[in-house]
């Protein structure tokens, strides 16, 4: 499977969500939902990130539930992070709380407030991975369907694509 890259000129206000990795460049203003994230020097995460592995060489703010977090030399991270290892070079910033878990994938479940609070502009998400769809369907009550196998499979070539919500209150 590719990976996802958020080029260095490139922004995103939304979330990302993938079965594999994610390589940000650039900036994503909305939660991260994933299997590996690599946030790269000059890259930036405002939000949420959920994932097995999470490597910060650039800026997150925001909370961060993982199996494996190693914050980078010259990383700069602002976020409560829940994970099972940590790692935590020299020369790096990190403001916070750091908790051990032995299921911080499933510790999301109780953070989702933060989650709601890191970035509260972006798009509801569709839930990605099955270990992450009761996240989800916490995040979003409305994808509790989802975590129950059934899908939104969006508008079929027969149906208009629906407006996002800010598109539709921008033209009113």
């Amino acid at each position: 499977m590719a990976a996802i890259i958020v080029g260095d000129e490139v922004t995103i206000v939304g979330n990302i969500i993938s079965n594999g990795k994610v390589q940000v460049e650039g900036n994503v203003q909305g939660h991260v939902f994933c299997t590996n994230i690599r946030i790269c020097d000059g890259g930036r995460v405002t939000g949420g990130i959920v994932a097995e592995t999470v490597t910060v060489h650039g800026q997150v703010s925001g909370p961060i539930n993982a199996l494996s977090v190693s914050l980078e030399s010259g990383s700069h991270v602002e976020a409560d992070i829940c994970h099972r290892e940590f790692r935590i070079d020299h020369d790096c910033y990190f403001e916070g709380r750091s908790h051990n878990s032995e299921n911080p994938l499933m510790q999301a479940l109780s953070d989702i407030e933060q989650f709601r609070n890191a970035a509260p502009d972006a798009p509801e998400p569709k839930p990605p991975l099955p270990q992450l769809q009761q996240v989800q369907a916490q995040y979003n009550p409305h994808l509790a369907n989802a975590a129950n196998g059934q899908t939104d499979q969006g508008p079929t070539a027969d149906e208009p694509a629906r407006p996002h919500p800010k598109a539709q209150a921008e033209q009113q």
